[in-house]
């Protein structure tokens, strides 16, 4: 019985942890100025707090720009002219970036430690 008891005690915080949370306006912000996330391939980006970002992946990097465009999370890399734009959201360390035609990355803070 207190098996029982200590399983329904901690499954809502099991179920709680699972979900993914939307960020937006200042919220998103904050979540992306002045951190540095990575990519499970080992990639990571430096969100600068003035705007610039810097993608580093094994071959090199490349300087961009970031923003926050109310819902969304827009990203220009320096050779492009357009913005691709991401709804973000947060489960935990995790950002999930979903973006048009099924394109999702998720990123890990690492500066947290």
């Amino acid at each position: 019985m207190r098996r029982l008891m200590l399983a329904l005690a901690l499954w809502p915080g099991l179920a709680a942890a699972e979900v993914w949370e939307p960020l937006s306006g200042l919220r998103l912000h904050e979540a992306l100025s002045a951190r540095v996330l990575a990519e499970e391939s080992g990639a990571t980006t430096n969100f600068f707090a003035d705007g610039r970002s810097l993608r580093e992946e094994g071959n090199g990097s490349e300087w961009g720009r970031w923003r926050v465009d109310g819902e969304t999370a827009c990203l220009q890399a320096a050779a492009e002219e357009d913005w691709q734009c991401f709804q973000v959201e947060r489960q935990g360390i995790d950002l999930r970036f979903s973006g048009e035609a099924d394109d999702i990355r998720v990123m890990r803070y690492i500066d947290l430690h």
